[in-house]
């Protein structure tokens, strides 16, 4: 028995941590909740089916984050002319005092923003920029996820920048 089959491939709290995360990820590609909740499901459960698949040259998540990516780019290669709606689901209980409102108002309003303009970029511009700008990671995990070289990363960072400015000064 391997060391990863002895331990597993992750603790509970990593699992979480890891899961929350990839669905941030998805969610931002592609501007759905209900899609976000179903896409990350079905990246764990190829994870899970193809485990022993996993090479320990890269980092788990490295390799689950490309799992992640390559699910959402058929996703929205399968329904490219469908149009989504990002809806927020609501707390049980809200604060309803008016600097609370104002607060969730402007919060709203620049996820909604951000939504709008990654919606606009193609789907490897839109993963560099999440990956490296939204979600901070180094620039060699995010070639190794897209399978590129870390010089077409930084390539697509710009490009997307380029795009959300023209779209921006319209």
């Amino acid at each position: 028995m391997t060391a990863k089959e002895e331990k597993g491939f992750f603790d509970e709290d990593e699992m979480q941590t890891c899961m929350v995360k990839i669905k941030a990820t998805i969610r931002r590609m592609v501007a759905n909740e209900i899609d976000a909740e179903d896409l990350t499901q079905e990246v764990f459960m190829k994870a899970w089916k193809n485990a022993a698949c996993f090479q320990e040259k890269s980092n788990i998540y490295t390799w689950l984050y490309k799992i992640a990516i390559n699910t959402t780019y058929t996703f929205l290669s399968k329904n490219k002319n469908r149009k989504v709606h990002a809806c927020s689901q609501l707390p049980e209980r809200v604060d309803l005092s008016p600097s609370a409102l104002e607060k969730m108002i402007h919060e709203e309003e620049m996820h909604s923003g951000i939504d709008k303009y990654l919606e606009t970029l193609s789907p490897k511009l839109k993963s560099a920029i999440v990956l490296t700008i939204l979600y901070e990671m180094d620039t060699g995990d995010v070639a190794k996820i897209e399978g590129c070289s870390e010089a077409t990363v930084y390539w697509r960072v710009h490009q997307a920048k380029k795009q959300i400015k023209l779209k921006l000064a319209q």
